[in-house]
Protein backbone atom coordinates (compact mmCIF):
# COMPACT_ATOMS: atom_id res chain seq x y z
CA UNK A 1 0.00 0.00 0.00
CA UNK A 2 1.46 3.50 -1.10
CA UNK A 3 -0.18 6.02 0.73
CA UNK A 4 -0.22 9.72 -0.98
CA UNK A 5 2.99 11.53 -0.55
CA UNK A 6 3.04 15.43 -0.93
CA UNK A 7 5.09 18.35 -0.04
CA UNK A 8 3.56 20.77 2.96
CA UNK A 9 2.45 23.41 0.88
CA UNK A 10 0.81 21.10 -1.08
CA UNK A 11 -0.98 19.10 1.76
CA UNK A 12 -1.62 22.24 3.27
CA UNK A 13 -3.77 23.56 0.37
CA UNK A 14 -6.59 20.77 0.29
CA UNK A 15 -9.40 22.62 0.77
CA UNK A 16 -12.02 20.84 3.05
CA UNK A 17 -10.03 17.78 3.78
CA UNK A 18 -11.87 14.80 4.88
CA UNK A 19 -11.95 13.27 8.45
CA UNK A 20 -8.99 10.80 8.41
CA UNK A 21 -7.57 11.75 5.17
CA UNK A 22 -3.65 10.46 5.68
CA UNK A 23 -0.18 11.51 3.49
CA UNK A 24 3.13 11.30 3.31
CA UNK A 25 5.02 14.71 4.25
CA UNK A 26 8.03 14.98 1.92
CA UNK A 27 9.45 17.95 3.72
CA UNK A 28 8.72 16.35 7.47
CA UNK A 29 9.77 13.17 6.19
CA UNK A 30 6.51 11.87 8.69
CA UNK A 31 3.10 11.20 8.35
CA UNK A 32 0.36 13.10 9.04
CA UNK A 33 -3.80 12.68 8.98
CA UNK A 34 -6.71 14.78 9.39
CA UNK A 35 -8.26 15.10 12.89
CA UNK A 36 -11.29 17.44 13.59
CA UNK A 37 -10.43 18.90 10.55
CA UNK A 38 -7.16 20.14 11.22
CA UNK A 39 -3.75 18.41 10.24
CA UNK A 40 -1.97 15.86 13.03
CA UNK A 41 1.61 14.46 12.92
CA UNK A 42 1.95 11.29 13.44
CA UNK A 43 4.77 9.40 15.14
CA UNK A 44 7.36 11.41 16.71
CA UNK A 45 6.35 13.87 19.30
CA UNK A 46 6.99 17.38 17.85
CA UNK A 47 7.28 20.42 20.37
CA UNK A 48 5.72 22.37 21.82
CA UNK A 49 3.10 19.13 23.03
CA UNK A 50 -0.45 20.09 24.15
CA UNK A 51 -2.89 17.98 24.26
CA UNK A 52 -6.23 17.34 26.32
CA UNK A 53 -7.64 14.20 27.67
CA UNK A 54 -10.47 13.31 30.28
CA UNK A 55 -9.79 10.02 31.90
CA UNK A 56 -10.23 8.19 35.16
CA UNK A 57 -6.35 6.88 34.54
CA UNK A 58 -3.48 8.86 33.80
CA UNK A 59 -3.54 11.15 31.09
CA UNK A 60 0.47 10.03 30.45
CA UNK A 61 2.52 7.40 31.61
CA UNK A 62 6.16 6.92 31.35
CA UNK A 63 7.91 3.38 32.62
CA UNK A 64 11.41 3.28 32.87
CA UNK A 65 12.75 -0.53 33.47
CA UNK A 66 16.10 0.14 33.37
CA UNK A 67 17.59 -0.48 37.07
CA UNK A 68 19.69 3.17 37.33
CA UNK A 69 17.69 5.17 34.17
CA UNK A 70 15.42 8.59 35.28
CA UNK A 71 11.25 7.98 33.97
CA UNK A 72 11.07 11.61 33.07
CA UNK A 73 13.84 14.62 33.44
CA UNK A 74 13.17 17.79 33.05
CA UNK A 75 15.47 21.22 32.27
CA UNK A 76 14.94 24.69 31.84
CA UNK A 77 17.19 27.67 32.43
CA UNK A 78 15.42 30.22 34.69
CA UNK A 79 12.14 28.41 34.51
CA UNK A 80 10.72 25.58 36.51
CA UNK A 81 12.58 21.98 35.56
CA UNK A 82 9.14 20.39 35.89
CA UNK A 83 5.77 22.33 37.29
CA UNK A 84 3.14 20.63 38.41
CA UNK A 85 -1.11 22.41 39.14
CA UNK A 86 -4.59 20.82 40.37
CA UNK A 87 -7.59 22.92 41.12
CA UNK A 88 -8.06 20.75 43.95
CA UNK A 89 -5.30 17.77 44.47
CA UNK A 90 -1.60 17.97 44.94
CA UNK A 91 0.15 19.95 42.61
CA UNK A 92 2.60 17.40 42.71
CA UNK A 93 2.98 13.36 44.42
CA UNK A 94 6.65 12.01 45.18
CA UNK A 95 7.30 8.51 46.58
CA UNK A 96 10.05 6.13 46.28
CA UNK A 97 10.33 2.58 47.98
CA UNK A 98 13.63 2.91 49.52
CA UNK A 99 15.79 5.83 48.40
CA UNK A 100 13.96 9.60 49.08
CA UNK A 101 11.10 11.07 47.61
CA UNK A 102 12.40 14.33 46.67
CA UNK A 103 16.49 15.28 46.72
CA UNK A 104 17.90 18.68 45.66
CA UNK A 105 21.43 19.12 44.42
CA UNK A 106 23.19 21.80 45.70
CA UNK A 107 20.28 23.56 46.63
CA UNK A 108 17.69 23.20 49.29
CA UNK A 109 14.08 23.13 48.69
CA UNK A 110 12.25 26.27 48.34
CA UNK A 111 8.43 26.42 49.25
CA UNK A 112 6.06 29.26 48.53
CA UNK A 113 3.38 29.08 50.35
CA UNK A 114 1.67 27.05 53.31
CA UNK A 115 3.17 23.36 54.25
CA UNK A 116 1.81 20.67 55.41
CA UNK A 117 4.16 17.74 56.34
CA UNK A 118 2.41 14.82 58.08
CA UNK A 119 4.11 11.31 58.97
CA UNK A 120 1.74 9.89 62.24
CA UNK A 121 4.14 12.12 64.86
CA UNK A 122 2.42 15.54 63.94
CA UNK A 123 0.20 17.28 66.65
CA UNK A 124 -1.15 20.67 67.59
CA UNK A 125 1.59 22.87 69.16
CA UNK A 126 4.66 20.63 67.72
CA UNK A 127 8.02 21.37 66.47
CA UNK A 128 9.75 19.40 63.92
CA UNK A 129 13.52 18.35 65.05
CA UNK A 130 15.73 15.86 63.18
CA UNK A 131 17.83 13.13 64.59
CA UNK A 132 21.44 12.48 63.60
CA UNK A 133 20.64 11.56 60.40
CA UNK A 134 18.53 13.92 59.47
CA UNK A 135 15.61 12.34 59.39
CA UNK A 136 12.61 14.80 61.01
CA UNK A 137 9.78 14.03 63.33
CA UNK A 138 7.19 16.35 65.28
CA UNK A 139 7.42 16.49 68.89
CA UNK A 140 6.16 18.70 71.22
CA UNK A 141 6.77 21.76 72.59
CA UNK A 142 9.29 21.40 75.73
CA UNK A 143 7.94 22.20 78.85
CA UNK A 144 9.12 24.10 82.07
CA UNK A 145 10.73 21.50 84.60
CA UNK A 146 10.06 22.51 87.50
CA UNK A 147 10.67 20.35 90.37
CA UNK A 148 9.43 21.94 93.17
CA UNK A 149 9.30 25.69 94.99
CA UNK A 150 9.13 25.83 98.39
CA UNK A 151 8.25 28.52 100.16
CA UNK A 152 8.54 30.09 103.60
CA UNK A 153 4.88 30.00 104.84
CA UNK A 154 4.66 29.60 108.80
CA UNK A 155 1.81 31.92 109.54
CA UNK A 156 2.68 33.53 106.57
CA UNK A 157 4.00 36.89 107.77
CA UNK A 158 5.58 35.66 110.98
CA UNK A 159 9.10 35.99 112.21
CA UNK A 160 11.07 33.12 113.33
CA UNK A 161 13.98 33.51 115.61
CA UNK A 162 17.41 31.99 115.08
CA UNK A 163 19.41 31.20 118.08
CA UNK A 164 22.62 32.31 118.52
CA UNK A 165 25.89 29.75 118.16
CA UNK A 166 23.30 27.33 115.56
CA UNK A 167 23.24 25.77 112.70
CA UNK A 168 19.09 25.68 112.30
CA UNK A 169 17.67 24.05 109.59
CA UNK A 170 15.06 26.87 108.21
CA UNK A 171 11.84 25.36 108.37
CA UNK A 172 10.38 26.13 105.34
CA UNK A 173 7.40 24.79 104.01
CA UNK A 174 5.44 23.86 100.69
CA UNK A 175 2.26 25.61 100.58
CA UNK A 176 1.50 27.00 97.15
CA UNK A 177 -2.17 27.16 97.62
CA UNK A 178 -1.78 30.31 100.09
CA UNK A 179 -2.98 32.88 98.03
CA UNK A 180 0.15 35.00 98.59
CA UNK A 181 1.77 32.91 96.21
CA UNK A 182 -0.87 31.26 93.60
CA UNK A 183 -0.12 33.70 91.25
CA UNK A 184 3.31 32.63 90.90
CA UNK A 185 2.92 28.92 89.59
CA UNK A 186 4.76 27.24 92.50
CA UNK A 187 4.79 23.59 92.55
CA UNK A 188 5.33 22.13 96.06
CA UNK A 189 5.36 18.76 94.38
CA UNK A 190 5.51 15.80 96.81
CA UNK A 191 9.06 15.51 97.22
CA UNK A 192 9.75 18.05 99.93
CA UNK A 193 9.13 16.91 103.22
CA UNK A 194 7.25 19.02 105.96
CA UNK A 195 8.17 17.78 108.94
CA UNK A 196 12.09 17.86 108.21
CA UNK A 197 12.16 20.60 106.33
CA UNK A 198 14.13 18.93 103.44
CA UNK A 199 13.63 18.43 100.22
CA UNK A 200 14.40 15.08 97.92
CA UNK A 201 15.66 15.44 94.43
CA UNK A 202 13.17 12.94 92.54
CA UNK A 203 15.54 12.08 89.79
CA UNK A 204 19.10 12.65 88.54
CA UNK A 205 19.52 16.04 86.67
CA UNK A 206 21.09 19.69 86.85
CA UNK A 207 19.33 21.60 89.33
CA UNK A 208 19.30 25.48 90.10
CA UNK A 209 18.65 26.01 93.57
CA UNK A 210 18.39 29.69 95.08
CA UNK A 211 17.19 31.11 98.42
CA UNK A 212 15.99 34.80 99.81
CA UNK A 213 16.47 35.37 103.76
CA UNK A 214 14.64 38.23 105.23
CA UNK A 215 17.06 39.09 108.43
CA UNK A 216 14.40 41.66 110.41
CA UNK A 217 16.46 42.60 113.48
CA UNK A 218 16.74 40.95 117.43
CA UNK A 219 15.17 39.16 119.44
CA UNK A 220 14.19 40.76 121.97
CA UNK A 221 14.53 44.56 120.43
CA UNK A 222 17.98 45.67 122.29
CA UNK A 223 21.15 47.15 120.92
CA UNK A 224 23.95 45.12 119.50
CA UNK A 225 26.59 44.45 121.95
CA UNK A 226 28.85 41.67 119.85
CA UNK A 227 29.63 41.20 116.30
CA UNK A 228 27.41 38.80 114.47
CA UNK A 229 28.12 36.56 111.85
CA UNK A 230 25.39 34.55 109.05
CA UNK A 231 26.12 31.73 106.96
CA UNK A 232 23.36 30.77 105.10
CA UNK A 233 24.02 27.23 103.74
CA UNK A 234 22.53 24.45 101.30
CA UNK A 235 23.42 21.03 102.75
CA UNK A 236 23.20 17.65 101.11
CA UNK A 237 23.39 14.30 102.04
CA UNK A 238 23.41 12.11 98.60
CA UNK A 239 22.42 7.90 98.82
CA UNK A 240 25.47 5.83 99.49
CA UNK A 241 27.79 8.16 100.86
CA UNK A 242 28.50 9.00 104.34
CA UNK A 243 26.57 11.97 105.60
CA UNK A 244 29.27 15.07 106.33
CA UNK A 245 27.11 18.09 108.16
CA UNK A 246 29.56 20.37 106.12
CA UNK A 247 29.08 19.04 102.91
CA UNK A 248 27.45 22.31 101.53
CA UNK A 249 26.29 23.42 98.17
CA UNK A 250 27.33 26.83 99.03
CA UNK A 251 28.16 28.87 101.85
CA UNK A 252 28.45 32.51 102.12
CA UNK A 253 30.45 34.58 104.66
CA UNK A 254 26.96 36.99 103.93
CA UNK A 255 27.08 39.98 106.93
CA UNK A 256 29.04 40.96 109.63
CA UNK A 257 26.49 42.92 112.19
CA UNK A 258 28.29 45.70 114.81
CA UNK A 259 26.40 47.50 117.51
CA UNK A 260 24.25 49.93 115.75
CA UNK A 261 23.83 48.44 112.07
CA UNK A 262 20.59 48.84 111.27
CA UNK A 263 17.69 46.18 109.65
CA UNK A 264 15.92 44.37 107.85
CA UNK A 265 18.80 43.18 105.64
CA UNK A 266 18.66 40.47 102.75
CA UNK A 267 20.54 37.59 102.15
CA UNK A 268 20.61 35.70 98.53
CA UNK A 269 22.30 32.87 96.92
CA UNK A 270 21.64 30.71 94.10
CA UNK A 271 23.85 27.65 93.12
CA UNK A 272 23.25 25.33 89.98
CA UNK A 273 23.91 21.65 90.19
CA UNK A 274 24.27 17.77 89.47
CA UNK A 275 22.17 16.28 92.09
CA UNK A 276 21.65 12.05 91.86
CA UNK A 277 18.40 10.99 92.57
CA UNK A 278 17.63 10.56 96.45
CA UNK A 279 19.85 13.80 97.51
CA UNK A 280 18.48 15.43 100.87
CA UNK A 281 18.79 19.12 100.34
CA UNK A 282 18.33 21.54 103.49
CA UNK A 283 18.70 25.45 104.03
CA UNK A 284 20.45 26.53 106.88
CA UNK A 285 21.17 29.60 109.06
CA UNK A 286 23.83 29.73 111.02
CA UNK A 287 24.42 32.30 113.37
CA UNK A 288 27.68 33.11 114.89
CA UNK A 289 27.72 35.87 117.79
CA UNK A 290 31.30 36.74 118.30
CA UNK A 291 30.81 36.74 122.54
CA UNK A 292 29.23 35.45 125.29
CA UNK A 293 25.88 35.15 125.36
CA UNK A 294 23.85 37.65 122.42
CA UNK A 295 20.63 37.83 121.47
CA UNK A 296 18.55 35.83 118.85
CA UNK A 297 17.78 37.14 114.78
CA UNK A 298 14.12 36.99 113.93
CA UNK A 299 13.95 35.82 110.78
CA UNK A 300 10.60 37.47 108.34
CA UNK A 301 7.96 34.78 106.92
CA UNK A 302 5.57 34.35 104.86
CA UNK A 303 6.66 36.15 100.73
CA UNK A 304 9.73 37.69 102.03
CA UNK A 305 11.98 34.40 102.20
CA UNK A 306 11.97 31.21 100.25
CA UNK A 307 13.84 28.25 98.93
CA UNK A 308 13.29 26.90 95.48
CA UNK A 309 14.61 23.91 93.86
CA UNK A 310 14.12 23.76 89.95
CA UNK A 311 15.39 21.68 87.56
CA UNK A 312 16.66 23.14 84.58
CA UNK A 313 18.24 20.31 82.62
Amino acid sequence: MLIPRMATSKRTGITSPAEGLMVYDTDTKSFWYVKSGAWTEIGGLKLPYNETVATSGNAMLLTNGHISGNAVVGQAFGGAGISGYSQTGAGGVFSSQSGPGIRTIDSGAEINGKVKIADGTQGADRVLTSDAAGVATWKPLPTAKTAMTSLFDIDRDSYITVPPSTHMVLPFVANPATPAYASYGYDGGANFNNTTHEYIVPSDGLYRVSFKLLLNGQKPPAAFTYESYFYPSLSKVTPGETPDPFDYIFRSWSFEYKAGDSFPVMLTGEATTWFKAGTSLKLLLYHLVNGPGGPSIQLHGGRYSYFSVVRVE
